[in-house]
């Protein structure tokens, strides 16, 4: 008999066990949050690296034109490059006195060419393109007030530049200038 009685002990332990351990997994299970559904993959506004560099280079384009018109105009009036800058190269760009500082304004017109790739992020958030590119102020002179030519004799009409663009807020297939410095690699110009 007190074998029947172990035996029962016995088998009352583990189906209190099983609860027990079936209250506890239900709680825990109960308590956690479900897993996070995958957030989608950011998905590019261009298809192609080539696609996101002709968006740059017809960028750069109208960035060259406007520079043209603001510096024609003696740098006085930069407002027409803040479409085509972020924000934070317009601040650079609006604080620039360079020519009206001196009364000074160009003539002429500039060009670029040569324009390659040297990184592109086309997943990320923004969107990132650096360019190299060879800029040509052969036709553009610097006249002061009286329109005499104060363009320096030593003045390199072609150099390389190391041009960076983002993408334009709103998801537009558009970029906008964000950086431009001289380009410290073997000069392709």
């Amino acid at each position: 008999m007190e074998f029947g009685v172990r035996a029962q002990q016995r088998m009352l332990r583990r189906a209190l066990a099983v609860a027990v351990t079936s209250i506890v997994g239900v709680a825990v299970v109960g308590c956690t949050t479900p897993a996070p559904k995958p957030s989608p993959t950011p998905t590019s506004i261009f298809s192609s690296e080539d696609e996101a560099l002709a968006a740059a280079t017809d960028t750069y384009q109208q960035y060259t034109a406007a520079l043209d018109a603001v510096y024609a105009g003696g740098g006085v009036d930069p407002s027409p490059l803040q479409p085509l800058v972020t924000e934070k190269y317009w601040t650079v760009l609006s604080e620039d006195r360079t020519l009206s500082d001196r009364g000074w304004r160009t003539s002429g017109v500039t060009t670029f060419d040569t324009v390659s790739v040297v990184e592109v992020a086309l997943g990320e958030s923004p969107v990132s393109i650096v360019t190299t590119l060879c800029k040509d102020v052969t036709a553009v002179r610097i006249v002061d007030t009286t329109g005499a030519d104060v363009t320096p004799p030593t003045r390199r009409d072609r150099y390389p530049l190391l041009v960076t663009f983002q993408s334009a807020p709103g998801g537009a297939a558009r970029v906008l200038v964000s950086e431009s410095d001289p380009w410290a690699g073997d000069d392709p110009c």
